[in-house]
């Protein structure tokens, strides 16, 4: 169902909440830790208030103006629960065995629970009184009216729906801007249902919002464990990517290491440093670079057509397309470039080119998102692709493994991990002359342009060496603290 367009906004705190979450089994609840929502929001308008009478005109004006459709949609709003949430922006939750998430949705009543407990203590602190028990209100609320109904502020659907949209957000990035509009909307109905104020609306977005954040501030294990268990079993329900949840050394999030300046510096600092950033901030990231990079190729590509010219990105792929975290960690954010490496095995280390010809580096989510829009993967019709280069710092010249070349093992695992497409003559491996890494990605994407006739739009890359030297409209840098190559 198409969303139903309204005018609100979402307080701005809803950015605090979208953090890098973290861990979970579904049995026994997560605790919330306690969210003061009564010293957090600011007390209601009084009832005889100008302010409480305007918001009474806007809910009767409201009513005057709905459709049948609009009534449906926030009549059926009224449930709580993510197959109702996510099932109004065309993400159906599947509700019968084998497929039914089960662990997610045991998750999810949690969630709720925490929530609605939470929310009660404020509702009945402020004591709001609903909009449709006002002297001659006028109203018809979308909702059987009962003698026990809770007070109007904050909106406790409004609330339920930010916190579960903000951990879907993070379950789900690939649908991220859909769901934080649906949390929108999940608020406006209440609107439309003539069952709260606007004020209480927002109210209840900025609980929600304190409250998600709450959780994913949480340093207790529980809620780690079962927000990557819920993540696991709904995206497999949905038939989407299963990523490996929790990142390896991810699997209780670690609490940010003090440094002791009075001692002299440690490498174990330093390493509890770069642990902590991959468990927490890595991926939000990552992701605000590529959801930027997305944006511009939506704008440029067309741009570019326009002039005549085929618009082309370029790749880099460790630490850019692929991720080698599990390596890394492993070798203790050492190289070793010889070496086995069993990637079942994650007590032991790692050799380097064992590890890339093993293929199993998973691809970073975000990238791929923005490559399968490039490509049009899975995107309706008609769409023109746009020409996606991958111009690696791997030599071609490494020795086979296992019968395969570093170019077949990296043309392989690229194809394995979700760039189905890509094909050999878009794959670009550093030779042993040139004059260093700059050099030889800004000459490669030169003849790219040459050679293919196309205008590289975007470059992205995790080293300041995959950007240098131009050829290219805009480089996008990724964040990598864990390792660094320099330009020669």
């Amino acid at each position: 169902m198409t969303l139903i367009h309204y005018r609100t906004a979402l307080p701005a705190v809803l950015a605090l909440a979208l953090l890098a979450a973290a861990p979970a089994s579904a049995k026994e609840c997560p605790p919330l830790d306690p969210v003061p929502l009564k010293l957090l929001l600011v007390p209601p308008p009084a009832d005889d208030s100008p302010i409480s009478t305007a918001e009474l005109h806007e809910l009767q004006d409201l009513q005057a103006l709905r459709t049948r459709q609009q009534e449906e949609h926030a009549g059926g709003d009224h449930q709580q629960s993510i197959e109702r949430f996510l099932g109004e922006i065309d993400i159906i939750v599947p509700d019968r065995p084998p497929n039914k998430p089960t662990v997610a949705l045991d998750f999810f009543k949690c969630i709720h629970d925490a929530t609605e407990t939470a929310i009660d203590e404020a509702k009945f602190a402020f004591n709001r009184t609903r909009p449709y028990k006002y002297p001659n209100n006028g109203l018809h609320p979308l909702k059987e009216i009962g003698g026990d109904d809770k007070p109007a502020y904050p909106s406790g659907h409004a609330a339920y729906g930010t916190v579960v949209g903000l951990i879907l957000a993070e379950m789900l990035p690939e649908n991220k801007a859909a769901i934080i509009k649906r949390i929108e909307d999940y608020g406006y109905s209440r609107l439309v249902s003539g069952v709260h104020f606007r004020s209480d609306v927002y109210a209840g977005q900025l609980a929600g919002a304190a409250i998600a954040a709450s959780f994913f501030g949480s340093k207790d294990g529980k809620f780690w464990q079962q927000f990557y268990d819920a993540k696991r079993n709904l995206r497999a329900a949905l038939r989407l990517a299963v990523a490996e949840d929790p990142p390896l050394g991810c699997e209780r999030r670690p609490e940010q290491p003090t440094e002791d300046f009075t001692l002299p510096p440690n490498i174990d600092y330093v390493q509890k440093e770069l642990l902590y950033y991959r468990c927490t901030s890595y991926d939000a990231d990552i992701r605000k670079v590529l959801d930027e990079a997305l944006a511009w190729v939506k704008v440029r590509a067309p741009e570019v057509e326009a002039e005549g010219h085929s618009p082309a990105i370029v790749l880099d792929i460790d630490e850019t397309a692929l991720s080698n975290w599990t390596r890394i960690y492993r070798d203790g954010y050492t190289y070793i470039a010889g070496g086995d490496c069993d990637p079942s095995d994650n007590s032991k280390p790692c050799g380097d080119l064992a590890w890339e010809a093993s293929g199993s580096a998973p691809a970073i989510g975000p990238t791929l998102t923005l490559y399968k829009f490039a490509r049009c993967i899975d995107a309706p019709q008609p769409c023109k692709p746009i020409d996606v280069f991958f111009v690696t710092g791997r030599h071609a010249s490494w020795p086979k493994i296992g019968n395969k070349s570093p170019r077949q093992w990296t043309l392989d695992n690229l194809i394995a991990a979700g760039y189905s497409d890509v094909a050999d003559n878009h794959l670009f491996l550093r030779s042993d002359h040139d004059d260093g890494v700059a050099d030889y990605k800004s000459t490669t994407r030169g003849m790219i342009e040459t050679a293919f006739h196309v205008t590289i739009i975007a470059n992205i890359g995790d080293q300041q060496s995959d950007l240098e030297g131009g050829h290219a409209d805009r480089p996008f840098k990724l964040p990598n603290p864990f390792y660094y190559i320099p330009s020669r």
